[in-house]
């Protein structure tokens, strides 16, 4: 099975790290750079990439760490990077960044400097906002939709597991997906998809092969060729197994 695969894209949240802020296992890095070391050497073999939420500054970080060399996807499907021509672009599509800019000013001077929010820092195409006082988490969305008013009808706002994501209407993992299989001329698929939360079930139906931990989400195995009995990064491990990537 693993010679049909040609590229492998993870979510990096809760597959290649238990959350954000926690640390990574370092057998899980050094069995990916050991992936990518192989199929740089030979083409035959699929290369390890992200699709994330995550900002580009971080993929850049964590695809050093791994040894990655195909183009990877940030924020949502909003942005590529490419470190082999160390390239960042925003997905063709994307239309509204002048409103995003307006937005994030709005809610910097309301949400956050009142003390109900934090914003994640180093997004360029969307926004995400963590909650100060988790007892205000469920009204977040509620108090954006006041504080931006009509600004908000340019983007979909959706929870996540510990934040609230900002993204241009339109923009999923789903469209990130697409739009690395463009820049990478890999056909989806040919393309092993990894995740574990809700936001990435627009990608794993896309790809022609799919897995989830097991403490994804049932939506999210229900969506998934495979699913592992095993969690977090012991999980991914279980996948690529699996899929005959790894020994």
């Amino acid at each position: 099975m693993g010679n049909t695969i040609k590229l492998v894209a993870l979510d990096i949240d809760g597959v290649i790290s238990k959350s954000k802020g926690a640390f990574y296992s370092g057998r899980i890095v050094r069995l990916l750079a050991e992936m990518n070391d192989k199929a740089s050497a030979d083409r035959n073999l699929p290369p390890v990439t992200v699709i994330t939420g995550r900002p580009s500054t971080y993929i850049e970080s964590l695809l050093q760490a791994i040894h990655g060399f195909a183009p990877a996807v940030f924020e949502h499907g909003t942005g590529l990077y490419n470190p082999r021509d160390y390239v960042f672009k925003a997905h063709p599509d994307l239309i509204c960044l002048d409103e995003l800019e307006e937005l994030k000013k709005i809610i910097n001077n309301t949400l956050v400097k009142r003390g109900q929010a934090i914003m994640q820092g180093g997004k360029d195409y969307s926004l995400s906002l963590f909650s100060r006082d988790k007892s205000i988490t469920p009204r977040l969305k509620e108090l954006i939709l006041e504080a931006g008013g009509p600004l908000c009808g340019s983007f979909d706002i959706i929870y996540s597991s510990d934040s609230i994501n900002i993204i241009p209407k339109g923009f999923h993992k789903g469209k990130g997906i697409d739009f690395l299989s463009g820049e990478c001329g890999v056909p989806l698929e040919s393309i092993l998809g990894v995740g574990d939360s809700e936001v990435d079930i627009p990608f794993m139906v896309k790809t022609g092969f799919s897995a989830a931990p097991s403490n994804a989400g049932d939506e999210v195995k229900k969506a998934a060729l495979y699913c592992s009995d095993k969690s977090l990064a012991e999980g991914l491990e279980d996948i690529l197994n699996h899929f005959g990537l790894i020994n």
